[in-house]
């Protein structure tokens, strides 16, 4: 089963939980849950959502606390749900 994103929501994977260097700042695994790394999986068609010209496989940064967690395709790895308005930034 293949789970497609909807609107103006992404479905993303989590990436890592180790500690690591943004810009220079040093962002602890236990300050991750604020601020949180992952993989884009699928994107929705919303209007939104097209601003930020994402595509599948880029990296953002986005924020956990608020996004739905959902077991994609069969597997144990857990993949989330977010919004447009929860994504902060993308890795060049």
């Amino acid at each position: 089963m293949t789970i497609q994103a909807l609107g103006n929501y992404c479905l993303i994977k989590k990436i890592g939980e180790a500690d690591r260097l943004v810009d220079g700042i040093i962002i602890t695994a236990s300050q991750q849950s604020l601020l949180s790394k992952a993989e884009v999986l699928s994107v929705g068609d919303g209007k939104e959502l097209a601003k930020l010209k994402l595509k599948i496989g880029d990296q953002i940064y986005y924020n956990e606390i608020e996004s739905n967690v959902v077991a994609a395709d069969g597997t144990q790895e857990q993949s989330y749900f977010v919004r447009q308005d929860l994504i902060f930034g993308r890795e060049k």
